[in-house]
């Protein structure tokens, strides 16, 4: 049996998931700041390598998942006392004290938070966050996407805020439900990320046309069209700023974790023949599916898990669990571009 494991130092476990991620997917050179950007981030290992699939591409982004209360106590603690000198943790102290004010439509709404140090900022210095949140499917969804702007952007102009909530009733008018908005603190003028939660495929393109999205539709459709029996929940993430821009994606996701790999195996076949990824970087992708325990590696295991093992679970052991947990295709100016997001999380294994 697998539960998940507290405490766990995300800069402490680095070195054992670096030491299974391939060479092929992340060199040297883009996993260097991956450390730093490690100690920036909550004490406890759950999140995901971000990885682009080109053969040119070598950046890689660091996200974190903090989804419980406490996680939350933890997180405004940690910015108050060691967070990075950059505006944007002050931005998200606002947030995080807000999703812990009880009186807040935040506290019981917002579903996940997702953090992500991005690698070409981290690169040059910078350690400021994104930050995606995700919602509850509710009759308060409204109120909290509208109290969420409110806190963590409190400056967008009027026109990006109308633009937002006319996403949104497209959204209810189709039956949908915006699942996520995207916030990159790092970067003043980015737009607002907003993702539309299971619209179906043959929706998609009437639905980002009679929003006022002017990018390649003939690219586009073609994008929907070989995407659409890929997985089995499609996200599609829109920009949206004074007006819907022209970068647009979509997110595939399995529902099955356990037992995708000949699935991702098709799917990264036909990135592969449409030149979206790299050969090299496909056969890699496949190794990430693992368990890593005291057993499967030739280093020396976490101190600080066996010290945990020995005080808290002498009836069972650490491990961290990796696998893959979604891709995403992005039709850019420049064409479409291929990501893969590899989960890692801390386990107790009995």
């Amino acid at each position: 049996m697998i539960t998940t494991l507290p405490n766990a130092a995300l800069a402490d476990a680095l070195p054992l998931l670096l030491a299974h991620l391939p060479l092929e997917l992340a060199s040297s050179s883009s996993r260097q700041h991956l450390p730093i950007a490690a100690r920036s981030l909550l004490p406890f290992v759950r999140g995901l390598f971000e990885l682009r699939l080109d053969a040119e591409a070598d950046q890689v982004d660091l996200h974190q998942l903090v989804t419980r209360p406490e996680e939350w106590r933890a997180f405004n603690h940690f910015i108050a006392h060691h967070a990075p000198a950059h505006p944007s943790w002050q931005q998200l102290d606002r947030f995080m004290r807000a999703c812990l004010d009880q009186a807040s439509p935040l506290h019981e709404q917002i579903r996940s938070i997702w953090l992500e140090l991005d690698g070409d900022l981290m690169a040059q210095g910078v350690a400021a966050p994104s930050v995606f949140a995700g919602f509850k499917r509710n009759q308060h969804l409204h109120a909290t996407q509208t109290e969420t702007l409110r806190v963590l952007l409190p400056h967008l102009q009027p026109s990006t805020l109308t633009q937002i909530d006319a996403v949104k009733r497209a959204a209810d008018a189709a039956g949908v439900w915006v699942s996520h908005y995207g916030a990159m603190l790092a970067r003043p003028q980015a737009a607002v990320r907003v993702n539309i939660h299971s619209l179906a495929h043959a929706k998609m393109a009437g639905f980002a046309r009679a929003l006022g999205w002017s990018g390649d539709a003939a690219a586009f459709e073609a994008l929907i069209g070989w995407t659409r029996e890929l997985g089995d929940i499609h996200v599609l993430a829109l920009d949206v700023g004074d007006q819907v821009q022209s970068q647009i994606g979509i997110e595939v996701f399995f529902r099955v974790a356990d037992n995708t790999i000949p699935r991702w195996r098709a799917l990264l076949a036909i990135l592969v023949a449409r030149g979206l990824c790299a050969p090299d970087k496909a056969a890699a992708l496949l190794k990430w599916q693992k368990l890593i325990t005291p057993t499967t590696i030739d280093t020396q295991w976490v101190d600080w898990l066996i010290v945990e093992n020995l005080l808290t679970r002498p009836d069972a052991f650490s491990a961290l669990h990796c696998s893959l947990h979604h891709a995403k295709l992005t039709l850019t100016p420049h064409g479409v571009k291929a990501k893969a997001y590899l989960w890692f999380e801390s386990k107790w294994l009995a």
